[in-house]
């Protein structure tokens, strides 16, 4: 598990009889009102750290930024693409636990799980310049350019005001069967919201307008048997560099980051 709050039995039970990507799910409107199901194709296959909790990924300036979890050792790292090398760290105070990044503007926000807070920070400098208060955990982050859209692990993806921190609107996750639960990082990928959800290795591309899961990214196996160790996590983390035009994927404590192709 994620070493976050225990997911209650109901929630755990109408995920996966109502969720897409949950292994149990069927859908009851026929096969039309079926969301699509994409696999991928491995183009690259990248060095990741085993000790990196991933709770955000995200290119900026053609650096790639990466958030990593878990109370005492939390850390925001920017790296050189795609040579990796370190080029900025900032370990996050003890009582906070690291969650989503994403960059708008000339502001880097990163998510905190219980804390309930935003910090702010340069993305050139990695210094802090803020902090903000949400009213929910605080889970997945990603922005439209105007926008920013927090998840806090339910069916629900909240549009808010980067200047006020006010809620805009909120959107419920869901397929012709009913809503999904434990919505994770979260990345704005050509208009659309692609999610990790939490405990599955299948990625959901949402329509912000409506909360409608457009289709379903099969992510399965990506990892072989070999990579996996007794502190390998579940997939987390979904980068888009937006100029090459490449979708990356990871997970918590993955030892491999992917390039991957949708088919």
């Amino acid at each position: 598990m994620k070493n976050k709050s225990i997911i209650s039995a109901v929630a755990i039970i109408i995920t996966l009889t109502s969720c897409a990507c949950g292994p149990t799910s069927s859908m009851q409107n026929g096969d039309t009102d079926k969301p699509k199901e994409l696999s991928v194709k491995i183009k690259q296959v990248l060095p990741h750290s085993r000790h990196t909790y991933t709770q955000g990924l995200e290119f900026h300036d053609g650096m790639l930024l990466e958030s990593s979890g878990e109370y005492g050792v939390s850390f925001l790292e920017k790296r050189s693409f795609p040579e990796q090398k370190v080029i900025a760290r900032v370990d996050i105070p003890e009582e906070f636990f690291a969650e989503g990044i994403t960059v708008l503007g000339d502001t880097l926000y990163m998510l905190t799980w219980r804390e309930r807070a935003v910090l702010l920070f340069d993305p050139a400098t990695f210094k802090q310049i803020g902090r903000r208060k949400i009213y929910t955990e605080g889970w997945g982050i990603t922005n439209d350019g105007e926008k920013l859209y927090i998840s806090d692990g339910s069916q629900y993806i909240y549009e808010v005001d980067p200047a006020t921190f006010n809620r805009k609107r909120r959107i419920t996750v869901s397929t012709p069967t009913g809503v999904v639960f434990n919505i994770n990082e979260l990345e704005w990928i050509e208009g659309k919201i692609w999610a990790n959800v939490y405990g599955y290795n299948n990625i959901l591309i949402i329509d912000p307008a409506t909360g409608e899961v457009d289709a379903v990214v099969k992510c399965d196996d990506l990892l072989d048997k070999k990579d996996i160790t007794s502190t390998t996590d579940v997939m987390n983390g979904i980068a888009y560099d937006s100029v090459q035009k490449k979708i990356y994927v990871t997970g918590k404590n993955w030892p491999k980051m992917f390039e991957i192709e949708i088919n």
